[in-house]
């Protein structure tokens, strides 16, 4: 009687090449300092980010609810919204950059950016400048103010103020501005839905007020 041992298989070990390609595609999270650096933040910005990170931290238990929160990318989300706060521009790229130093999907991004705004009671009034810019609509910007004003002189006294900081306004200015642009044969490309989740407006508001005749 012979006993045979069980064959060995041999498996070479995977070149260093996957490792590299392995640990680019996984993106992993970055601390606060490391978003400030990446970004190149100013101490202000930087200063503020952390106390609304301090502030996020103690409140998250609030948010976790949500099955598209998620608190790895609170850094990135604090240093975005710390921009906002001391009055610069985040421009389109800077918010991809914080998208993808974060270490998650651009939609649980916006989700948790929008959560804490809620949370920490930061909700913008959207203007036009700035919400063109996150849109990178700069083209259009002059002309959707002129319809955004015309919106607030059709509307009552009484309810301008209203008008004035309703959010869902400013995106109808944009985006009929931008349907104008395209008429005209101009290369303007404005996402809907990322200016839907950056304002967070009802879609039947927002049809709504597209519908109205200016004059």
């Amino acid at each position: 009687f012979f006993f045979f041992p069980p064959p060995r298989f041999f498996f070479p070990p995977p070149p260093p090449k996957f490792f590299f390609f392995l640990s680019f595609c996984v993106r992993k999270p970055m601390d606060l300092p490391t978003v400030v650096s990446r970004t190149s933040a100013s101490p202000a910005v930087a200063s503020k980010a952390a106390e609304l990170l301090r502030m996020a931290e103690s409140r998250t238990r609030m948010m976790k609810t949500d099955k598209k929160f998620s608190s790895l990318c609170l850094p990135a989300v604090c240093v975005e919204l710390a921009s906002s706060l001391c009055g610069e521009v985040v421009s389109k790229e800077t918010s991809a950059l914080c998208v993808r130093l974060s270490g998650t999907s651009r939609s649980v991004y916006k989700t948790t950016f929008s959560l804490l705004q809620s949370l920490l009671g930061l909700q913008p009034k959207h203007e036009i400048q700035g919400l063109a810019a996150r849109l990178d609509v700069m083209a259009v910007a002059k002309r959707a103010e002129e319809i955004f004003n015309l919106f607030v002189e059709q509307t009552p006294p009484g309810q301008q103020d209203s008008v004035k900081s309703n959010s869902v306004y400013c995106a109808a200015a944009l985006s009929l501005a931008a349907r104008e642009a395209k008429d005209r044969k101009e290369k303007v490309k404005l996402s809907e839905p990322t200016m839907r989740t950056l304002c967070g407006y009802n879609t039947t508001s927002y049809r709504k007020v597209l519908s109205l005749s200016l004059s």
